[in-house]
């Protein structure tokens, strides 16, 4: 599987840049989800968000719940429960933010 991690010379104090960052890797991981079969796209999903830079650095994971406005002590709207971490949050933006994406762009995937 490819990785979609892409640690380079990113200006992580610019939110705009970190979300544009984040913009371009939901669509480098959306299509590469998009040639699965539909019963491997799901399980695919949760593991690229789970190896994400957003999600295992805490520095990124940080950073994604700031730029996204997300206050740390706030319950999730997935599980209904109170965040643990940053990333935790993360993974929730990301893997929300590809779902979203997928279902707009690729119809014929069911997540």
């Amino acid at each position: 599987m490819e990785t979609f991690n892409k640690v380079d010379n990113r200006t992580w104090e610019n939110p705009y840049k970190v979300k544009e960052d984040i913009q371009e890797w939901v669509i480098d991981v959306a299509e590469e989800i998009a040639t699965k079969i539909e019963s491997e796209a799901w399980e695919m999903l949760s593991e690229i968000v789970d190896s994400s830079e957003y999600v295992i650095y805490n520095y990124q994971a940080k950073r994604v719940s700031e730029v996204y406005e997300i206050d740390p002590f706030s319950k999730s709207e997935f599980t209904g429960e109170n965040y643990t971490s940053f990333n935790e949050i993360a993974y929730e933006v990301l893997r929300d933010m590809l779902t979203e994406y997928i279902g707009k762009n690729y119809p014929n995937i069911e997540l």
